[in-house]
């Protein structure tokens, strides 16, 4: 018969395997997400953008299309319900107008991505790295259908960033930036491309401002 200190051992020793158990299979699930996204060298999709604010009765609906370039940065075009585009690369931030011109301009300005523009392209690649070093991340579900909850660690991105939610299968299909006053951003891709190279205009856009 065990003695009572070693029947207490054995629990507490059963107890710190349960509990590493789940860690260990959330971090499993983190670097299965982290590599289907780092696999996108160029992505292409549709975008809705609905963005929810205290001071609106009805939120506001954006939709579009979006470049991402893991190496260049992103195009992020709204064509609904206004004719407008952002470029947004390690140089900074430009405006693309409906004329072909384009100007500089402060990543605030992007409508309901502007607070986290800076990390905006590693969300979309799953660059694993740098979420962990901004946020305390927790995966839930399976290769097959995830979640990631994002909670902003202490600092800058604090004052402007509440959580962040990333969701999705093979790909991201949902992220949703709520800010610490409450309002929030949701946006839903589709028609996802990974396959599609850069086009010239694209390239052109990404390579110089």
């Amino acid at each position: 018969m065990l003695k009572p200190w070693t029947r207490r051992a054995c629990g507490l020793l059963l107890l710190c395997l349960a509990g590493a158990a789940p860690l260990a299979q959330a971090e499993d699930l983190l670097s299965q997400i982290s590599r289907k996204l780092a696999a996108n060298s160029i992505l292409h999709a549709d975008f809705a953008q609905s963005r929810r604010m205290a001071a609106l009765k009805k939120p506001l609906q954006l939709s579009g299309r979006m470049v991402l370039s893991r190496d260049s940065g992103v195009i992020w075009s709204i064509v609904k319900p206004y004719q407008l585009g952002y470029v947004m690369t390690p140089k900074g931030v430009s405006e693309l107008l409906p004329d072909g011109s384009r100007r500089e301009r402060a990543s605030r300005d992007i409508p309901g991505i502007g607070s986290v523009e800076g990390l905006f392209r590693g969300l979309l690649a799953g660059d694993r790295n740098l979420l962990q070093q901004h946020f305390a991340v927790e995966a839930k579900g399976s290769a097959a259908a995830w979640t990631l909850s994002l909670t902003p660690k202490p600092g800058p991105l604090q004052k402007g960033l509440g959580a962040v939610e990333l969701s999705g299968s093979a790909q991201l299909e949902r992220v949703l930036l709520t800010e610490p006053g409450g309002d929030s951003t949701q946006i839903r891709f589709s028609r996802i491309d990974a396959q599609s190279p850069l086009s010239v205009e694209e390239s052109r856009l990404l390579g110089g401002r």
